[in-house]
């Protein structure tokens, strides 16, 4: 027995994909059923069998055509279309479109025709095996991992991904299928390259604990990895933490990032659109004035008005399919195609959170100029950089309520549309022009200018555009800066010894170490005090702990601390 066809109707009332399908047959009400050989002649007969019945509304001379203009005309006009076909004496129509189009002129005539949907039944089938093959094509090319290039500056979770390959400057590259092993591998590679700057005692990314130290000291650590010459590496972190310690030791290095060509995966398609998310300006796109409509662009901001006041989702194909229908039931017309509607928005406002907004309030265009006035100010001020985290929190319930801007990617998204100015964002902070960017060296600078400890609330309060925590990290990982009590910091070469006196200092240090194996505390002060007598009274603002660690660092080459005792340092 053959397996019976299915077949389907048409309905109107809703907007349905139309591919591997093909029609059989149309009937208007009480007439004969009519059999067809693919849409583009269901269209023609259709609009022949409705131009004999409603000739007035296929007549040309109507200032309002009852299809867009250039898909009705006469013999002349014809020439222009790319499949004209005749539906009545003298008046063509062009068939060259898809499916889901013809079935929506069709849609719009029968209303202009006044005539109910159930007058106008078309039955069509779907080439079900087609489909399921088209399926399966596109379920393998989805199922196939994408392969991405680490983009240093951007911060993200990267949960779920695996590294495909790695490349060390112009070396060649290794197939490395985890984070953990490209981390070791590039601490590896910049230690035979930079011996000096990988080294004991070395922690970055704002960790109070060290990153690489003695291979002695290595029970500190929770997941400690031997990269030779003595040294143990924490290995311990998530990918985005194991990719920022990367960034952070690259910086270190001042070796250039792009440098460092590593490519990873999703195995997992939900984690890949997490990541993706994450990226910022991944549908910034720049889009032309010059060409778009703006009786259109006029008409759909009126419906963006009306209704839209929430804004219209930039990625929403449901607001995509309520525009195109209140466009074509206000104007009686059809929007051009989806990409050209995305630039006619554009051209309507600037984006923001992701969505098109018919207007901007005057409270949001204050606040917009508010925000880009701070920007300005501050860059000008001398600011080498300004954190995105940093304004979000500065103009926080404003931005909250009057943008519906919740993240810096967004904000990042409306500074760079609205500034007039060459803004750029690089991580997770805004630049200006090709200033480079230094955090780092602005906060050192408040320590170098003050003779005495400074607090680290007092050090941050200089800095409204630079995270609290940004700041704590930089005072605690600098070598030069160091702790005199608890949130107090000092820069020890403002410790005042001076040039000669410290070559004296450091030549005794070195003829008492060769002598006996270690110093007390008080031995290594009596050492300085013999070639500066006033300091304690010049340095009385210091704790004990304060000028110790001051001296260590001056006198680093010579000595290091090891538990209470001072020991010269073998390693220099």
């Amino acid at each position: 027995m053959d397996k019976e066809i299915k077949t389907y109707q048409i309905d109107f009332e809703k907007n349905q994909s139309m591919a591997f399908t093909s029609p059989l047959a149309y009937r208007f009400y009480r007439k004969q059923e009519k059999q067809v050989e693919n849409w583009r002649d269901l269209y023609a007969a259709v609009l022949s069998d409705l131009a004999r019945s409603f000739a007035e509304k296929f007549s040309l001379t109507d200032s309002v055509s009852i299809l867009p203009q250039d898909e009705i005309g006469d013999l002349k006009q014809s020439k222009k279309m790319k499949k004209p076909v005749s539906i009545r004496r003298g008046v063509y129509v062009e068939t060259d479109l898809n499916t889901e189009t013809l079935l929506r002129r069709i849609r719009s005539v029968l209303d202009e025709c006044n005539l109910p949907y159930t007058h106008l039944s078309i039955t069509y089938l779907i080439d079900e095996e087609r489909k399921a093959q088209y399926q399966q094509m596109r379920m393998d090319a989805a199922n196939k991992p994408k392969v991405y290039l680490l983009d240093w500056s951007v911060q993200a979770t990267y949960t779920g991904s695996s590294p495909v390959s790695y490349r060390y400057k112009t070396k060649n590259t290794k197939q490395i299928s985890s984070w953990y092993d490209i981390y070791v591998q590039l601490i590896t590679d910049l230690m035979s390259e930079y011996p000096k700057r990988i080294k004991h005692g070395i922690s970055v990314g704002g960790r109070r604990s060290f990153d690489i130290c003695d291979a002695t000291k290595k029970h500190n650590m929770r997941r400690p990895q031997n990269i030779g010459s003595g040294l143990v590496l924490e290995t311990f972190g998530t990918p985005a933490i194991l990719i920022d310690r990367m960034y952070h030791f690259l910086t270190l290095c001042k070796v250039d990032p792009s440098k460092i060509v590593i490519k990873f995966d999703f195995d997992d398609k939900q984690r890949e659109s997490e990541y993706l998310e994450q990226r910022p300006g991944q549908n910034v796109q720049s889009y032309s004035r010059a060409n778009v409509d703006r009786k259109v662009a006029r008409r759909c901001k009126s419906i963006l008005r009306k209704q839209f006041e929430n804004g219209f989702r930039l990625k929403s194909s449901i607001d995509m399919n309520r525009l195109r229908e209140s466009y074509q039931k206000a104007y009686k017309e059809e929007l051009p195609t989806d990409e050209k509607i995305i630039a006619i928005l554009h051209s309507i406002n600037k984006p923001m959170d992701g969505r098109i907004y018919a207007d901007r309030s005057e409270e949001q265009d204050d606040l917009i100029e508010v925000i880009l006035q701070d920007i300005d100010d501050t860059f000008s001020s001398g600011a080498t950089c300004i954190y995105l985290q940093s304004i979000l929190d500065r103009h926080q319930i404003q931005i909250h309520e009057h943008l519906k801007i919740y993240t810096t990617d967004a904000l990042a998204e409306l500074i760079i549309s609205t500034a007039t100015k060459a803004y750029t964002v690089k991580r997770n902070y805004l630049c200006f022009g090709r200033r480079k960017p230094d955090a780092d060296g602005e906060i050192i600078t408040v320590l170098q200018k003050s003779s005495t400890p400074i607090a680290a609330a007092d050090v941050a309060a200089n800095f409204w555009y630079i995270p609290k925590e940004k700041v704590n990290q930089v005072l605690i990982s600098t070598d030069s800066i160091v702790n005199v009590q608890q949130e107090y910091y000092y820069y020890a070469p403002n410790l005042p010894v001076g040039r000669f006196d410290k070559a004296r200092i450091r030549e005794n240090l070195k003829t008492v170490l060769a002598i006996q194996d270690s110093l007390t505390e008080i031995e290594l002060l009596n050492t300085v005090l013999q070639e500066c007598p006033n300091l304690l009274s010049e340095v009385a603002f210091l704790s004990w702990r304060g000028l110790r660690n001051s001296l260590l660092y001056l006198f680093g080459d010579v000595i290091a601390l090891d538990g209470n005792m001072i020991k010269a340092n073998r390693k220099v």
